[in-house]
């Protein structure tokens, strides 16, 4: 097996590229849907992975190095080092699924891909499934985080207020609506997450989706970073998925999103319904 097969370029691989690589050594499959539906038919070989509970809940110092010793713990419990592209499968090309691509991402690995159109996609494609659970094969895993995919609330309070060095950073509010004009981080692109979707839960085509983020105020040139954001990270990170497609060439999740900004004080708030 080849580098380039084991490690797609792209984020997203298909159901045709799954099914052709799926008894690849250099190839796992991570489900991560709640468990109960994991055990009522998955992908065959697949292990469970519970990624909501590796949620980041703060962008302090001291958080993030708990934290990432914990993710550290975790995957290795997985079976899920630098060795194999892991294949995160959910119904659709949702948001726990990119998650899994950010935390490898940010954990350094860079070898999560998404399977576009999720298990939904994987039946309309003729594949089967399977009801037998898989036991993972613990690794041993020293992590070392690649902070140039995460943002913190430091970044943002010092992009919002007088100019930061280095590349802008632009907020891009992955959340509905409504909590979208209940209050937003200033400066924010606002673009809900499902809008990156096809009908069928895939992603859009890589050319539509730059040309909504550019109708939406956001284009793929540097030195612009985007800084996707939602309540908790999951979104956000579908979001930063998307913009991987559309060729951005600098996507940061900021992973503890409005459920820390919310609780800062020194954090501004801007209200897009009272602007003129």
């Amino acid at each position: 097996m080849t580098a380039s097969t084991a490690n797609p370029a792209s984020p997203l691989v298909s159901a045709a590229w799954l099914a052709a690589h799926l008894d690849d050594p250099g190839v796992l499959v991570a489900d991560v849907r709640p468990l109960p539906m994991y055990l009522a038919g998955h992908i065959a070989g697949a292990i469970s992975l519970d990624v909501g509970s590796l949620r980041l809940p703060a962008s302090d110092e001291a958080t993030i190095a708990a934290w990432a010793a914990a993710l550290g713990r975790a995957l290795g419990a997985a079976g899920i080092g630098p060795e194999r592209t892991v294949i995160f499968t959910e119904d659709i090309s949702g948001t726990m699924a990119a998650y899994g691509v950010w935390l490898l991402d940010v954990a350094g690995l860079h070898n999560g891909r998404l399977l576009d159109g999720g298990l939904r996609a994987w039946v309309g494609a003729g594949q089967p499934l399977d009801r037998t659970p898989v036991q993972p094969e613990p690794v041993a895993l020293s992590l070392t985080l690649d902070r140039t995919v995460l943002a913190t609330a430091s970044d943002l309070i010092a992009a919002v207020g007088e100019a930061p060095a280095g590349p802008e950073l632009v907020p891009v509010d992955t959340r509905s609506a409504g909590e979208h004009e209940s209050g937003t981080i200033p400066g924010s692109v606002h673009r809900e997450w499902m809008t990156n979707l096809n009908a069928d839960g895939s992603y859009k085509d890589a050319a539509i989706l730059a040309a909504d983020y550019a109708a939406a105020g956001l284009a793929p040139a540097a030195p612009v970073a985007a800084v996707t954001y939602c309540a908790g990270g999951f979104r956000a990170a579908q979001t930063y998925v998307a913009l991987r497609v559309a060729g951005f060439p600098d996507v940061r999740n900021y992973a503890p999103s409005w459920g820390e900004w919310g609780q800062l004080p020194d954090a501004p708030v801007a209200f897009p319904d009272d602007e003129d």
